[in-house]
C-alpha cells in the first residue's frame, strides 16, 4: 500500500508525472484516470478553502508538475474558474529550488549549533 500506491497504484505506470503524460499521449486510460483525480484533487481543496473563507487573492503553483506540465495549470484554470473570476484572483506559477531552501535551513541549524 505504501509503495504501490497514489498515482502509481492509480496509472500502473509510475508516481512520476513525466511518465503519466507519456503513458497519457499514448492513450493509457488509467494514466488518464491518475491525471483527473490529481488535478481534481487540487480543484476540491482549492475551491473548499476559498468558499469556506468567501476569498481568494491568488492561487500559486510551485514546483516543477506546475512549471513544466501547461496543461495541468491550464486545467486547473479551467476548472477553477467560477471561483477565479468571483474573487478575481490571479493564478501564479512560481519556481522552486528545493535544494537550495535544503542547504538553506541546514545553515540555519549548524549556525545555531555553533551559539
Amino acid at each position: 500500500l505504501n509503495k504501490k500506491s497514489g498515482l502509481l497504484g492509480v496509472s500502473g505506470v509510475s508516481n512520476d508525472m513525466r511518465n503519466i503524460i507519456a503513458a497519457i499521449k499514448s492513450g493509457n486510460k488509467r494514466a488518464i484516470l491518475a491525471m483527473d483525480i490529481f488535478i481534481y484533487r487540487i480543484v476540491k481543496y482549492i475551491g473548499a478553502y476559498a468558499a469556506a473563507m468567501d476569498a481568494l487573492d491568488a492561487v500559486v503553483l510551485t514546483g516543477g508538475i506546475a512549471e513544466h506540465i501547461p496543461q495541468l495549470k491550464n486545467e486547473i484554470v479551467k476548472r477553477l474558474s467560477r471561483f477565479l473570476d468571483r474573487f478575481k484572483a490571479k493564478v501564479l506559477v512560481i519556481p522552486t529550488d528545493e535544494e537550495q531552501m535544503i542547504a538553506y535551513e541546514a545553515s540555519k541549524v549548524i549556525a545555531r549549533g555553533r551559539r
